[in-house]
């Protein structure tokens, strides 16, 4: 996928590949797998009856490398997103959560460049979430984020800078 110089005020964004297109006959033609089609077009039924039927599902990488996660924060999914870092268990979740596509984005890097509000209110306070990972262009979700995101993703980090003072502090005294 990467990423895209945008004209207007010079900030970087995302392209967006579809994997699929409709033709004249309505008729969705897809080359994603069912999780990813499923999330694409917010059909929790769908989604449900894919994990139910195949749970690997959720491990599941698409020809950019994402995984479902990725897919979930870039359609501004949030309910998908909270189900499959539940479903993927706590000793897989903060693997899961920081796992890079083939560009070196995190699912936080793309719910950033979406400004899906939702999904990167969602990941910043998930245990383990890695703010600092810089992709395969040497940038973090900061960097790429859109205005709602950014500002979310700024005040994280400064409330993670005063914790770790105040725990500092703490320490010393």
């Amino acid at each position: 996928m990467g990423f895209q110089k945008s004209s207007a005020a010079g900030k970087k964004k995302k392209k967006k590949s579809s994997g699929s297109s409709n033709s004249s006959s309505a008729v969705k033609i897809s080359s994603q797998t069912p999780i990813f089609g499923s999330i694409e077009d917010g059909d929790e039924e769908e989604f449900d009856l894919v994990l139910r039927e195949n749970p690997d599902a959720i491990s599941e990488r698409n020809k950019n490398g994402w995984s479902p996660l990725h897919q979930a924060c870039f359609s501004d999914r949030a309910e998908f997103a909270r189900k499959l870092v539940e479903l993927v268990g706590e000793e897989n979740r903060v693997a899961y959560i920081n796992a890079p596509c083939k560009d070196g984005d995190t699912p936080l890097h793309y719910a950033a460049c979406q400004d899906a509000v939702s999904c990167v209110e969602f990941l910043l306070y998930q245990k383990g979430i890695e703010l600092e990972w810089k992709d395969l262009d040497g940038e973090t979700a900061l960097d790429v984020a859109r205005p709602k995101a950014k500002r979310l993703i700024k005040e994280r980090l400064e409330k993670i800078a005063t914790n770790s003072t105040d725990e500092a502090v703490m320490m010393t005294t």
